[in-house]
């Protein structure tokens, strides 16, 4: 009885200093609790139609049409909202940065819809930013195609098979036929097998397959029946976006101590996380 009532006190005691960040923690949580409804309208309405904008028209179209809409629809939302802090996790984002992904907050926004967006995503690149951060992302599985290689289509269907990415790059206005079984996700079930007609013959489908098509052409005009089957998203770098990159330059060339102080702390921060809380188990 002494030590089950010693672990007690031992326990509450290192649990004392805890109180105040917990009940802050509720607070906050609480409180988000209440704008999810309104935050995750937004959010899905961004992933879905915001892709091919610039960063200029999407937070004009976020703070001047769509939170006014929703709350003259009184549906709760946070009067603060950002995709990056909804959909993002510091860590991921620390991490696309150090595959190259730019550190603005239009690039942060790319690649969450490339990452969360339901449809396969059609990147416009004319920088060629979006390559790179697929490339080192993907590194030593991804498979690099294009529509001039005779053999493409085999490449995809081993891609398909055996779960590897796909980088189809280089693609004009129109895609070709054969990738919309791919685009529609055409996928079908049968003795437990998930299959997917390519061509005329019928394969393998892994869920590990991933499929990115990139476009070096800067202002690329296409069909509502792409657009439907993509998620068309705008890497161009212009003057806003470009500023925001050179500043994180900057700040990394001058002041890498703070950019090192950045790291160390989403790191810990990620770490902390992950911890878990050892109990004792009282018998």
């Amino acid at each position: 009885k002494q030590w089950y009532q010693r672990r007690v006190a031992i326990t509450a005691g290192g649990l004392a200093g805890e109180k105040i960040r917990w009940e802050d923690s509720a607070t906050i949580l609480e409180t988000k609790l209440g704008f999810l409804v309104g935050d995750c309208l937004i959010a899905s309405a961004f992933t879905s139609y915001m892709g091919p904008f610039l960063s200029e028209y999407r937070d004009a179209l976020v703070n001047k049409e769509w939170l006014p809409c929703v709350k003259r629809l009184n549906i709760p939302c946070d009067p603060e909202f950002t995709i990056a802090n909804f959909l993002a996790k510091a860590t991921d984002v620390r991490e696309w940065n150090i595959k190259g992904l730019p550190s603005d907050t239009f690039s942060t926004e790319n690649g969450i819809i490339v990452t969360r967006g339901l449809r396969w995503p059609l990147m416009i690149d004319p920088q060629c930013q979006a390559i790179k951060w697929i490339k080192n992302m993907e590194k030593g599985k991804l498979k690099i195609i294009d529509f001039q290689q005779s053999d493409f289509l085999r490449t995809l269907e081993n891609a398909i098979q055996f779960g590897a990415p796909v980088l189809l790059q280089n693609v004009q206005e129109t895609l070709d036929p054969s990738l919309s079984p791919i685009l529609n996700k055409a996928v079908v079930k049968q003795g437990g097998r998930l299959l997917i007609k390519l061509g005329d013959k019928e394969i393998d489908y892994n869920p590990d397959f991933r499929f990115y098509i990139t476009t070096k052409l800067s202002n690329p005009h296409y069909t509502p029946e792409v657009a439907t089957k993509t998620t068309i998203v705008n890497f161009a770098v212009k003057e806003q976006g470009l500023e925001a990159q050179l500043l994180g330059i900057v700040v990394r060339k001058e002041r890498p101590d703070l950019e090192e102080q950045k790291d160390t702390l989403v790191l810990n921060i990620a770490n902390g996380k992950k911890k878990k809380v050892p109990t004792a188990t009282l018998r």
